[in-house]
């Protein structure tokens, strides 16, 4: 069963590259958040029937590869490089997107790879991830061509085609921060410890949000969560400069400036 949803989620990525190619953004965005639901089920599955193995971790980071790497790339690059926007005119943009949506298929490559050596099997090793987490870059690149969409083809917004031009750069700032040292909460470990009442009632918030601004919901979202890492590494650094360095926290060493929390990367 693990397995099974592991490769839904390779196939979702698949089928994301094949509608991009097809210039069905919306579908190719879609579909990345499909295969983020089979990569959030295939690892909890596996632990709660105790299937979880070194083969299920390196197939997962390969459905991974394509899904929250390749797919989102593509799409983007696709989405801007197909675009009528003036920008699109000049050689050197285009070279500039072919660029910067390898560099982030590399960074996804890298930071999945970092994922596979320094992460165990045990539910302790998934307390939260060290650097952006490739399916949170994935679906806040998909997020985006969603809000995009909405506001070109519902609302016939035409400064959203400001959202391209920028895009670039946002996708090189993914490619940065999943290659990063920042600390991300895992969503679903912490989720588990809410109690089931609060726990339901933010479903509950999150569903109807979605349900009557889903796209704007989907972004929002997703922004605060990449952002989420940078600002617990500031939240770190003022807690501990507020800590006179001769003064030692019981039961707590001061860490050094060398110690792997202060490094960025």
């Amino acid at each position: 069963m693990p397995t099974l949803l592991t490769l839904g989620n390779l196939l979702c990525g698949f089928f994301s590259v094949v509608s991009s190619a097809k210039e069905q953004y919306n579908i190719a965005a879609i579909l990345i958040f499909g295969a983020m639901v089979f990569d959030a089920l295939d690892g909890r599955v596996a632990r709660l029937t105790k299937t979880a193995s070194n083969f299920g971790v390196q197939m997962d980071s390969l459905s991974d590869l394509v899904s929250f790497g390749l797919a989102p790339a593509f799409m983007v690059y696709s989405l801007i490089a197909t675009s009528h926007i003036e920008a699109n005119k000049l050689e050197i943009f285009y070279k500039f997107i072919v660029v910067i949506a390898a560099f982030y298929l590399v960074c996804a490559a890298l930071r999945l790879a970092r994922f596979n050596i320094e992460t165990g099997l045990t539910k302790e090793s998934h307390e939260h991830f060290v650097g952006l987490p490739s399916p949170g870059a994935g679906g806040f690149l998909a997020s985006t061509v969603l809000l995009y969409d909405h506001l070109v083809v519902n609302l016939k917004y035409i400064k959203a085609e400001t959202i391209l031009l920028v895009l670039p750069f946002v996708v090189l700032l993914l490619g940065v921060l999943m290659v990063s040292r920042f600390r991300y909460t895992h969503l679903g470990n912490s989720f588990a410890k809410i109690h089931p009442f609060i726990k339901l009632l933010e479903v509950l918030v999150i569903i109807l949000f979605i349900a009557i601004k889903t796209e704007t919901t989907l972004f929002v979202v997703f922004s605060l969560f990449v952002l989420s890492g940078p600002a617990i590494y500031i939240k770190q650094r003022i807690s501990k400069k507020t800590v006179p360095a001769d003064i030692k926290l019981p039961g707590r060493a001061v860490a050094s400036d060398e110690s792997s929390d202060d490094q960025i990367f």
